[in-house]
């Protein structure tokens, strides 16, 4: 029996029919979702520990070696990455794939607790995490601006472009780094303070004591009431400089008058550059069931109304972060 007669003898149908296979084959690739980073669960862990005032050297030496030395025990291990910095050790365990992850981060627990006598006393033990790739960011936003400072810049990211990003659909994680919000640094003058008759405790007591929110009461017509709130706390440098620390034979004592009061960042020594300019990043994350690429074209789509609602001379830039 020969299978292609009933297709030669009626060659309008067979036309018909290869016509409708090619217009479903069309649709069904238009609705092909494209993943750069597609759900998969990768076996691994990532291992943290911090011992604050260590260099890189003594993490290196005293904490990343012993727990790769007994991380590198558990069966299975493929591949295994650790990074030393001032203060703080990160070490990415990477297991053959296959490996169940539950009972992989179960053998990292257990490397961890043989290796505490062998750590250093630390404020708290090491941790660990899944390795999870739907928190590999898909989009990275930077902002640089020629006129405003790294803090009031942080401050614009955080409060406005952070949370709109947030609200995107298929945005898990919104991530802001390269910069800290404002801050009032006192540094005390010990020789005034003695002159003075002052300690940092008085300078302390009356810093608190300055920034205090409170309710003050409230207020009713008979239908509807309202609480009122006072909220003196001081807001720049130059407020704190006029605070009035105690008074001395008669004499008015303002911080000023014991300290150097200056404006910037709680944390000078986080930053961030972009093509040679001072900047404040957002690395942005999906969620684990959505599409990467479609994600990525939603942010896109929102950053010009966004850009908008910032000064001028800000520079908002986009790039992919997925491979």
């Amino acid at each position: 029996m020969n299978i292609f007669a009933p297709m030669i003898r009626r060659p309008a149908g067979t036309s018909l029919l290869a016509i409708g296979l090619m217009l479903a084959g069309v649709w069904a690739y238009l609705l092909l979702g494209v993943a750069a980073l597609p759900s998969l669960e990768f076996p691994g862990a990532v291992v943290f520990a911090q011992l604050p005032g260590a260099n890189t050297q003594t993490m290196a030496s005293t904490v990343m070696a012993p727990l790769e030395r007994h991380l590198g025990r558990i069966p299975g291990v493929k591949q295994m990455v650790g990074n030393a910095s001032d203060g703080a050790v990160q070490i990415q365990v990477l297991f053959n794939f296959g490996v169940n992850t539950d009972s992989a981060v179960r053998e990292v627990q257990a490397a961890i607790n043989d290796a505490a006598p062998d750590l250093p006393a630390m404020p708290s033990p090491p941790q660990y995490f899944k390795f999870d790739t739907s928190q590999i960011p898909v989009l990275l936003v930077s902002l640089t601006s020629t006129s405003l400072p790294p803090d009031k810049l942080y401050d614009l990211t955080d409060t406005l472009l952070q949370p709109a990003m947030a609200r995107i659909p298929g945005v898990a994680q919104v991530q802001v780094f390269g910069g800290t919000p404002h801050a009032v640094r006192i540094e005390l003058n010990t020789m005034a303070l003695a002159a003075k008759g002052i300690t940092a405790n008085d300078v302390s007591n009356a810093l608190i004591a300055a920034n205090v929110t409170s309710p003050q009461g409230t207020l009713s017509n008979g239908r509807s009431q309202m609480t009122v709130t006072a909220n003196d706390a001081l807001q720049d440098p130059a407020e704190f400089a006029r605070l009035l620390i105690a008074v001395k034979n008669g004499a008015p004592v303002r911080l000023s008058d014991v300290a150097k009061v200056t404006g910037g960042e709680q944390d000078e020594y986080q930053a961030a550059w972009f093509n040679g300019s001072r900047t404040v990043s957002m690395q942005i994350s999906k969620r684990p069931e959505a599409n990467a690429v479609a994600t990525a074209e939603a942010v896109r789509a929102k950053l010009p109304e966004l850009r908008n609602l910032l000064p001028a001379d800000v520079q908002v830039t986009r790039s992919s972060t997925s491979p």
